[in-house]
């Protein structure tokens, strides 16, 4: 049992209304602004960046270095982007070059055909009914 409140208080009755008040009080604010106290993952978080440049992650997933020059080997600089149609398919058709992106080809064959050994998650000789 709780211990009585200075003034010899035991019981506090309240109506739904105000019980429903007091709730809400309780309740925080969306998004509210982190504390450093929040969590062991809290630095890592504010020292993350939300983005990364692209030329960044090409080189991150595919080792290549877009910004480097094959001629000299220096640093390239984006000066601009071309984003309009006209603008971006005169120069491809005078240099005869396709204006349209290759159409998406059908994914291969998920069957494995004698590759690995038994114990792999997939066999040739079963049929998952997978499209060939």
């Amino acid at each position: 049992m709780k211990p009585r409140w200075a003034d010899g208080t035991e019981l506090l009755l309240i109506t739904p209304s105000e019980f429903l008040e007091r709730l809400v009080a309780l309740i925080p604010a969306p998004n509210p602004t982190p504390h450093a106290t929040e969590g062991f993952s809290q630095a890592a978080h504010t020292a993350q960046k939300k983005t990364r440049p692209w030329a960044q992650l090409l080189k991150r997933t595919f080792k290549i270095d877009v910004l480097k020059c094959d001629k000299c080997g220096g640093r390239m600089k984006i000066v601009g982007v071309v984003l309009d149609q006209p603008t971006i398919t005169t120069p491809l058709r005078a240099l005869g070059l396709p204006v349209r992106a290759p159409p998406i080809a059908p994914a291969r064959s998920r069957q494995l055909q004698g590759c690995g050994n038994s114990n792999d998650w997939a066999r040739a000789d079963v049929d998952y009914g997978w499209p060939d």
